[in-house]
Parts: structure tokens; C-alpha cells; sequence
């Protein structure tokens, strides 16, 4: 019998409050998560395969962490790829289209393509899916090379089913690569459950979570078929998640950063931070690229968004430098705690 998690009002109040929280899952969630993936047959892999596509999985029965990216394989514009627990690989940098209207996100994933951006990330919230996928068709990028991500919110949970058709529909595209809850919410169990038949039916390749905190994970892990391929959480130099980031990892589950750069309400604030600036000087690059490569060395995939060009191709253009452990470490010492997202 399915049981649906439908937030407490705590639970429903901004988790600024708990932001510190350990992940505490029960052994049985644990044990449970990798009979399933042992069941299933997923597996960790690597490839350097591009956008959607899938290999055979490396160790099929068995729950592999994830392994930390291979950014040597990448290029400035040119992403490597990540190897999701469902065989099909992800790059790990890309472009979020949060609070881009339909003509900025139109231009900008324009841009992104011409820059050799193939990850894309939208959602139903943001009501620009169909221009995101109206510029991939309109470039000369085969669709299948581009990996698309997109998003159900709660208001769709209880007919998740025919939210999904709508996407597809609404996006003129036959499957999507990725689909997501957007974050929890009264019938988000339902939901999830739909998109694992809308994967065995092929509509979707990927499946996963958003804005999924410690206290959320039990819920949803005593109860799914399918184990998530990504957790998409707010993640930046001021609010790092040290605890869940590796714990997700060890279970095989990639981590996501939505706002890799603090959101375009901070990323100025974001940017001026003097240790951020002191490093970036060092290795001659800009803040904002010192700061995606972090993430990069972390094992954490970063979307930012831009509605400029230059700043796109600046986000792309990360892969020929490396921060030094003492620079990672020094990074890892700005984190305070701080959630700058509603999420």
C-alpha cells in the first residue's frame, strides 16, 4: 500500500532553521535502497558519451557510489559526463533557466548551444519549457545530443501521470532525460511512481528529486521502485549540505546544484567575496569560474543560469584549470549555513 508523504507544517516552513541536520535515515531505508538498485541493476558507470545517451551498466546488482567526475576529459565548451545509476550520462555543467521569461530562455539556450552547453535544465514553474526546446530544434544541434531536465510541482502531483504527457506534448519532444519533483508536497510519492512507469514506458530516460533535505529522504526511499539518479538542491560557497552531499553520493545518487553561483540576487554579493576573489587571481580565472569548478571537484553538477552570452560561455570555460586541495579546502571553509533560495 502506498504511502504518501505529505509535509507537517514544520516540515512545510523554510528549512533555514535545519539546514545544519545530519541526514538520518533508518538502516531499513538504507538496506531497502540497495535491494532495489541490486534488483533493478543499476549501477555507477563511466563513459564519455554525450547528452542522452546510454551504455550497458559497469557492475550490474550492485549499488555503486559515485565516483568523482573525470573533468581531464573535458573541453572549455565541452563538458564531460557523469554516468547516471540509470546507464545513461549526464554532462555535469550546464545552463538553469530559473526566472528567464520565454524569449530570454529562448536566447539564452541559443546561446548555450553555440557555446557547446548539452545539458538544460527547466521546469513546469518556470513556464518557458517549450521555448527551450523550440531553440534546440531551431539550432543545427541533433536533439539527441542535448540532455533536458525538466520538472513536475506539486500542483501536479495527483495527476502526475498527465502532467508528464503534458510536458512532452507542450515541448514537442518524445521523452525527456531527466524528470523531477520539483520538491515535496501532498502526493509527491504518487508522483514519483508516475514517473517510474513514465520511464518503463520510455518517456522518460531519468528520474529524480528537487530540493530534497535530510528529513525527506526516508519517505521516499521505504517506497519507490526506482532510486533517484539526481538530487537538485540549492548548493554554493555559503550553503554547502557537507552531509547530505556525500551521503547521496555513497548511495548513488549524483548531487545538483541549482543555484551553483547564489542566484541572481547574489551573485554579486557572491562574486565580491574576498577568499572567492584571492583564488580566483591565483589561477587566473574569474570568480564565477573558480567557483563552478569547486563544485566540479566536489562531484556536484552546476546549472547556472545567464541571460548573457558571454557570461554563458564564461561557465562553459572551466576545464583548463584545477583548484589545489589547499584552494578546495579554503572554499569549503566560506560554508555558513545560509540558504539564499525559497526552497
Amino acid at each position: 500500500m502506498t504511502r504518501e508523504h505529505t509535509p507537517t507544517p514544520a516540515a512545510s516552513l523554510d528549512r533555514d532553521a535545519r539546514a545544519g541536520q545530519s541526514p538520518q535515515l533508518s538502516r531499513r531505508a538504507l538496506l531497502g535502497f540497495a535491494g532495489v538498485a541490486a534488483a533493478t541493476g543499476l549501477a555507477a558507470c563511466s563513459s564519455t558519451s554525450s547528452g542522452g545517451s546510454s551504455s550497458p551498466a559497469a557492475t550490474p546488482g550492485a549499488a555503486n557510489s559515485v565516483a568523482p567526475f573525470d573533468l581531464a576529459s573535458g573541453t572549455n565548451g565541452n563538458a564531460p559526463t557523469v554516468m547516471l545509476n540509470t546507464g545513461f550520462a549526464m554532462p555535469v555543467a550546464g545552463l538553469g533557466t530559473f526566472q528567464l521569461s520565454q524569449q530570454q530562455a529562448y536566447d539564452s539556450v541559443t546561446a548555450a548551444l553555440a557555446a557547446g552547453v548539452r545539458l538544460i535544465d527547466t521546469a513546469y514553474a518556470y513556464q518557458n519549457e517549450a521555448q527551450v526546446t523550440q531553440a534546440i530544434r531551431d539550432s543545427a544541434v541533433p536533439r539527441e545530443e542535448v540532455f533536458v531536465s525538466s520538472k513536475l510541482f506539486p500542483t501536479q502531483f495527483a495527476t502526475a501521470g498527465a502532467a508528464i504527457d503534458g510536458a512532452l506534448e507542450r515541448m514537442g519532444v518524445d521523452y525527456l532525460d531527466m524528470m523531477l519533483l520539483h520538491r515535496t508536497g501532498p502526493f509527491d510519492i504518487t508522483a514519483y511512481h508516475a514517473m517510474e512507469r513514465a520511464m518503463e514506458d520510455g518517456k522518460l530516460r531519468s528520474i529524480g528529486v528537487s530540493n530534497w533535505y535530510a528529513e525527506d529522504w526516508e519517505p521516499l526511499l521505504a517506497d519507490v521502485s526506482i532510486p533517484p539518479a539526481i538530487v537538485q538542491n540549492e548548493n554554493h560557497p555559503l550553503y554547502q549540505e557537507p552531509d547530505l552531499v556525500p551521503y547521496v553520493h555513497d548511495l548513488g545518487i549524483v548531487f545538483e546544484s541549482w543555484y551553483p553561483l547564489g542566484g541572481r540576487n547574489n551573485v554579486t554579493r557572491m562574486l565580491a567575496e574576498p577568499t572567492i576573489g584571492e583564488i580566483a587571481q591565483s589561477v587566473g580565472r574569474t570568480p564565477a569560474q573558480t567557483i563552478i569548478r569547486w563544485h566540479l571537484q566536489r562531484g556536484i553538477i552546476a546549472i547556472p543560469g545567464s541571460r548573457n552570452a558571454d557570461h554563458i560561455l564564461e561557465n562553459i570555460s572551466v576545464f583548463d584549470f584545477e583548484l589545489s586541495d589547499e584552494q578546495m579546502q579554503t572554499m569549503n571553509a566560506l560554508n555558513r549555513d545560509e540558504k539564499l533560495g525559497t526552497f
